[in-house]
């Protein structure tokens, strides 16, 4: 038995998306944390539910998406089509009408960001010659300000410093 209300889920991303008016276009991609699954690792993924919830409410505020699309790299040494497998993305996926991208398997494009106190530049997945991700919706810690969002360059594995925006100064930067 679940806890996770998908319907519910999907309510609340989509209020969410309308009163901050954003509109998923283009190659869109959620980015969900799927370190490990199995028998060991039950708590260390977004659930299944949460992204199908998520991934329903893009589709109801589809703004001419060509592609809704869920992609991660798993953690060193797990591939991802096993933490998928034993998370159970491949079903969601299904049901959710999205494809599933296996980030170590795709060739990546870095994609620079511009302020001076950035973290680091991220990369994304560019498959088969297409252009990168237009949207990408976070959804684990998201930062929902629709001016991050509209940008949509972003690795939520690692949500400090990634968007294009300040950020302050931790101690061991400072010394």
């Amino acid at each position: 038995m679940t806890l996770y209300d998908v319907e519910r889920i999907r309510e609340i991303i989509r209020g969410g998306s309308r009163r901050l008016e954003l509109k998923p276009h283009g190659r869109t991609l959620l980015k969900p944390n799927v370190v490990a699954s199995g028998e060991h690792f039950p708590h260390a993924y977004t659930r299944p539910e949460f992204v199908e919830g998520v991934l329903k409410a893009l589709k109801d505020e589809d703004g001419g998406m060509s592609e809704l699309a869920v992609g991660e790299r798993c953690g060193i040494t797990m591939p991802t089509r096993f933490a998928y497998k034993n998370a159970g993305y491949y079903p969601m996926a299904e049901r959710a009408g999205a494809k599933l991208y296996h980030f170590e398997e795709e060739t990546q494009v870095e994609i620079p960001l511009y302020h001076k106190d950035r973290l680091r530049d991220c990369s994304l997945p560019r498959n088969q010659g297409k252009q990168t991700f237009s949207s990408i919706a976070p959804s684990s810690r998201p930062i929902l300000d629709h001016r991050y969002l509209q940008f949509g360059r972003t690795s939520v594995s690692k949500m400090t410093g990634t968007f294009d925006r300040p950020r302050p100064q931790t101690q061991r930067e400072s010394r």
